[in-house]
């Protein structure tokens, strides 16, 4: 067990004959059998770490995976990953049930929809730290994305551009927490500086013709603040099926800036920092 624990005290021809004799047998050790060792979970010689991380189809949270595996395992970490993959019979609360079993060292959380009441109990009984999502609520640590200022910088562009009557997309706190932020302080915001605002909510499902038939050309608007630039693209080919032009008829924003190809349509977003949240 020393030589597959990588304990340093074994003499190397032993762990050279224990070794071979694994790799003959085919032996996998098994997690279960480790924990009952106490302590957390180790594999391979190093400690292991949970992340419990939002559908990883979105360019944001693929991003943020990469990066964060990369980093975990440069400072010798394993990762045992869980994945919201949205409506779903097992919910957050299970799945973070599941990474403890396993008597990780702590557990990392990036997603915006796990409730802050199940985080504040999590949090009391391993260490826990909540990735790319402002979360205040009391002994729960987190890092996150400024985004009341992004909510109030595409804002400020908005009415710059001389823009005066917007649609901005909205989402339920439970569903994306940092989404909802965000659009919440460009709502505020863009009001603040006279311009009529006509909010759009997402969170039952994103509905482009319903956007731009109904919202759009019912309010006059000159410009739609999309909650990610995944769906800016979806409201872009919805204007152009109908013959409108972008910006030319009508300006869209977007947030995260990893979407590829997003940096040569000439078009605003907020570029999310996720390099300096992973590190």
């Amino acid at each position: 067990s020393r030589v597959l624990r990588g304990d340093g005290r074994v003499a190397d021809a032993t762990r050279t004959r224990v070794t071979e004799v694994v790799r003959d047998l085919g032996y996998v050790p098994t997690a279960a059998a480790r924990s009952m060792r106490g302590g957390s979970l180790r594999t391979g010689g190093g400690e292991s770490l949970g992340l419990l991380i939002r559908n990883i189809d979105s360019p944001y949270y693929a991003r943020l995976n990469l990066l964060l595996q990369k980093r975990l395992r440069a400072r010798g970490f394993h990762v045992v990953q869980e994945t919201v993959v949205g409506p779903h019979p097992v919910s957050e609360e299970e799945l973070l049930a599941n990474i403890a079993s396993l008597r990780v060292r702590g557990i990392l959380v990036a997603s915006g929809s796990v409730p802050s009441p199940v985080l504040v109990e999590w949090s009391s009984r391993v260490p826990l730290v909540v990735v790319a999502r402002p979360d205040p609520s009391p002994g729960v640590h987190c890092i996150a994305n400024d985004e009341p200022a992004n909510g109030r910088a595409l804002a400020g562009h908005l009415h710059a551009l001389g823009h005066r009557r917007i649609v901005v997309e909205v989402v339920d706190p439970a569903h994306s927490l940092g989404s909802h932020v965000r659009s919440a302080a460009l709502v505020a915001r863009a009001r603040e500086l006279g311009v009529e605002v006509t909010e759009y909510d997402v969170t039952a499902g994103h509905d482009v013709d319903d956007l731009v038939d109904r919202v759009v050309r019912g309010t006059g608007a000159t410009a739609v603040a999309c909650l990610h630039d995944r769906l800016l693209l979806a409201v872009w080919r919805g204007l152009r099926a109908r013959g409108l032009s972008v910006p030319g008829d009508v300006s869209l924003t977007g947030s995260d800036g990893l979407t590829d190809g997003v940096d040569l349509l000439g078009l605003t977003t907020v570029r999310q920092p996720v390099e300096r949240i992973a590190e």
